[in-house]
């Protein structure tokens, strides 16, 4: 599951990604609520809690945020997570 932050807000954005991250949530979750953000604020500031995330397709994700030439609105990213 992807859930945006509550303390989202303008050009700040934020997601956790929790358990098993499906095809399905990143494609028709994410993907298209990062894209309304941007649209509706040009540069944006992108946060992603990946602590609980528990499968390791997160790599896919990185290459394709990085590869959609819609999505160069985006400072610099932080991703953030644990060691364990």
């Amino acid at each position: 599951m992807i859930e945006l932050l509550p303390e989202s807000h303008e050009s700040l954005v934020g997601f956790r990604f929790i358990g098993e991250i499906t095809h399905d949530d990143y494609a028709e979750d994410f993907m298209p609520q990062l894209r309304r953000v941007i649209k509706e604020h040009g540069m944006i500031r992108l946060f992603v809690d990946i602590s609980d995330l528990q499968n390791e397709g997160i790599g896919v994700m990185d290459e394709d945020v990085s590869e959609d030439s819609r999505l160069f609105s985006i400072e610099p990213q932080l991703i953030a997570g644990d060691e364990g």
